[in-house]
């Protein structure tokens, strides 16, 4: 590397401000130069979908204990501390908690219903902005090329860069333009983001709780999610594999569900929907995620199956951050510092799937739910939480009575 190295990090959400980051203080404390130039179009202080990072925006414990040790106070960022997760399987349903569990939701950008809401993906941005060597260009990125170096077409201009770091998440036309590199983007599900009134809710509905329905005998959804925000509810749906692209008219059906459940009101209104998404997540590692002076980072990278992806986001943003300031930029040297860690995640990304299709199985069994063993009840937790990686809860129910309990109980 030259006395100053040009970093360009494409995306300014998680994945993006983190690493920036974690790369600015990394290079300070080894006395080396950066120039960190953050690429980003959306605005997160502004309300609105055009401005919104696409994610149901849970925060984990660990994420949340992860933070805090680096000195990030999210406090004024949370619109709801989580009680517990009810899941619900037939007939039966279970409240999943721990003491204290430490479980926060916020908004990724403004919302959609309060103006004086803080972004969280602001909080992290307003973070890295602190750094004199980060700065924020408010502009997307529409091509970018390799020739001695990285030259990347913004707003009208080329800029030059001796690094790229690519944080766009899985959504971004530009990682098509990478595949020349040999990058093969990861495998993907849809899913349906829908911001509802509160009103909605039945007023038994606990509202500190996130409740999670396995959904049956529909096409293109598996299941869904109620998150609890501050004056408004995220509804989650995640879409099964290879399904087509969840509609609105799926949505609806999930609503009349839930209101039969007893979770909605029985007068549900259309015009209690406030704005949606449908955003892809996911589900496998991509290939090739390196090459000269080049690095994926957050969801164009590997990311975790389904839940806590936000962590995720920080862990490789701080292990890429070591591996650029301690070995350096070129291919060979991003993978000596990078690589074993980027297998291990894409590993726990093949325990998740395999958790993921136990559960599956769990949704004809709704007897399971009536007087679970503790064991299952914390394989539960932790498959929701993200508490644990993906193997060490696969490695906690192999046992034989789990397994009968799951499959045949």
């Amino acid at each position: 590397m030259g006395s100053i190295v040009r970093v360009a990090i494409i995306g300014a959400g998680p994945a993006g401000s983190l690493a920036a980051i974690f790369l600015s203080d990394y290079a300070k404390r080894k006395r080396k130069t950066f120039e960190i130039t953050l690429y980003e179009g959306k605005d997160f202080k502004k309300k609105g979908q055009c401005n919104c990072n696409l994610c149901a925006g849970v925060i984990s414990n660990n994420l949340h204990q992860e933070l805090n040790d680096i000195g990030i106070d999210m406090t004024k960022t949370i619109q709801c501390k989580v009680a517990g997760y009810r899941l619900y399987l037939g007939c039966e349903s279970i409240l999943l908690s721990k003491n204290d569990p430490n479980i926060f939701t916020v908004n990724r950008a403004k919302g959609p219903v309060d103006a004086s809401a803080h972004s969280f993906d602001q909080l992290l941005l307003d973070e890295a902005l602190r750094r004199k060597d980060v700065s924020l260009k408010r502009r997307y990125v529409s091509s970018l090329h390799h020739d001695q170096g990285w030259s990347l077409s913004c707003g009208g201009k080329e800029y030059r860069h001796d690094l790229v770091i690519v944080a766009t998440g899985v959504n971004s036309p530009i990682l098509k333009q990478l595949e020349r590199t040999g990058y093969k983007r990861p495998d993907t599900l849809w899913t349906r983001l829908v911001e509802l009134k509160e009103d909605v809710l039945h007023p038994d509905t606990r509202r500190d709780e996130i409740h999670v329905l396995p959904v049956q005998n529909m096409k293109d959804v598996d299941y869904a999610i109620l998150i609890p925000k501050k004056r408004h509810l995220t509804l989650n749906l995640v879409g099964k594999k290879g399904a087509l692209q969840i509609g609105m008219s799926d949505v609806w059906k999930v609503m009349v569900m839930m209101s039969e459940r007893g979770l909605f009101r029985h007068d549900l209104k259309k015009d209690s929907i406030l704005c949606s998404c449908s955003p892809m997540t996911s589900v496998s590692a991509a290939k090739n995620p390196i090459s000269d002076g080049l690095i994926m980072l957050g969801d164009a990278g590997v990311s975790r199956y389904l839940k806590n992806g936000l962590l995720i986001a920080l862990l490789s943003a701080r292990q890429a951050s070591r591996t650029i300031v301690d070995y350096g930029i070129s291919k060979k040297e991003l993978k000596r510092g990078y690589l074993r860690f980027y297998r291990r995640l894409a590993s726990d990304m093949s325990y998740g799937r395999f958790l993921f299709w136990c559960f599956e199985k769990m949704k004809n069994r709704p007897a399971i739910l009536k007087k679970p063993k503790k064991e299952i009840l914390d394989m539960l937790w932790d498959l929701h939480t993200g508490n644990l990686s993906y193997k060490e809860i696969f490695f906690s129910m192999i046992r034989p009575k789990i397994f009968w309990k799951i499959f045949f109980g």
